[in-house]
């Protein structure tokens, strides 16, 4: 078995159809709640810039609004507008997730992964014998759901983003699943690990200074814009129209800051004698030996980081921001060893 994501997720409509069979399906009361957050947070930023587009303007709004019957001034076109766009976004949204869950439905046999498409009863099958890595990744909104996505034989690649061969959405019990597919298709041992280690988060935000001010810089003319709203509202002196325009460029900085810090306050290595496993949160990923080719070592200044490679030159796992990296690429590369002759 290659790398193995520990997150995944079984089951609408209650996981397990019952307790001889091995059907999975997403159900619509679990995937509509982070179907609306995401349509919510698409319909807010579409409803902004159909606000800005007025604003720009504004006389031309109001008198394309009045041809069409639109009767109030320009703040109460905006609202309008606003309300319109964001309650259309989440309504389509809704109807399209529904549409594409109702009759979705995964099937795992002795052989294999058979994914049955809702409307269109598409069918896409995936052998146990093909599979190289599994991974489960559960959001904070998924666990408050008891759901689960589970992805098997995922790629990370520049031009394409992350690729994989079957994504098992919204599923219920979903260490449930993540179990029995790692049982089918081979897995890892369990046991204790020989060593245990954790990247450093000071280390991970230095690192991302540039890319917190290209953030800041982008974030400029909206930060002002957001000013001269306030502005048109509150009337603030000078020294409240910098405090403004310092709050709406550095809230969303210094939010992006802290996320950063607790990804990698969160996440911990462990090295076992068979397989290298991730944790980082409710998400977790191994590694097999058997699975790993190449072993590169970059480092900066104190920390480094390990990267584990296939023998495509794909990366299926890099230990980042590490004090002792050099012990622990060591380490591995003894393990990694030891495997292959035994």
């Amino acid at each position: 078995m290659g790398s193995i994501d520990q997150n995944a997720s079984v089951g609408a409509g209650g996981g397990r159809i019952d307790a001889g069979s091995d059907t999975y399906n997403s159900p619509a009361t679990k995937v509509l709640p982070s179907v609306v957050w995401r349509a919510a947070l698409l319909g807010v930023t579409l409803a902004a810039f159909a606000v800005v587009m007025a604003l720009i303007a504004p006389q031309r709004a109001i008198d394309l609004a009045g041809s069409l019957g639109f009767a109030g001034g320009l703040v109460e076109l905006a609202v309008t507008v606003a309300t319109g766009v964001l309650v259309a976004t989440v309504l389509v949204a809704t109807l399209l997730s529904v549409a594409h869950y109702r009759n979705r439905r995964y099937e795992i046999t002795k052989d294999a992964v058979i994914e049955r498409k809702g409307i269109l009863g598409g069918k896409n099958q995936l052998s146990h014998d093909e599979t190289e890595d599994v991974h489960l990744t559960r959001s904070g909104l998924q666990r408050l759901l008891g759901v689960g996505t589970v992805r098997i034989n995922e790629d990370v690649d520049d031009d394409e983003g992350v690729t994989e061969d079957m994504r098992i959405r919204y599923v219920e019990k979903p260490e449930e699943l993540y179990e029995e597919l790692i049982e089918r298709s081979g897995g890892v041992t369990t046991g204790s690990p020989v060593v245990v280690t954790e990247p450093s988060p000071k280390a991970a935000l230095s690192s991302f200074r540039l890319f917190f001010a290209l953030v800041a810089f982008f974030l400029a003319i909206p930060a002002l814009l957001v000013t001269v709203l306030v502005s048109m509202v509150v009337e603030p002196s000078l020294l409240g129209t910098v405090v403004i325009f310092g709050a709406a460029l550095g809230t969303p900085v210094a939010a992006y800051a802290g996320l950063v810090y607790l990804r990698y306050d969160r996440t911990r290595y462990e090295i076992y004698n068979d397989h290298v496993e991730k944790s980082a949160g409710a998400n977790h990923t191994a590694v097999a030996y058997d699975d790993v080719d190449k072993i590169k070592h970059d480092r900066h200044g104190r920390f480094g980081h390990v990267g584990l490679f296939n023998d495509e030159d794909d990366n299926i796992m890099t230990l980042k921001f590490l004090e002792d990296s050099d012990g622990i690429r060591n380490r591995i590369s003894s393990l990694a060893e030891e495997e292959r002759l035994t």
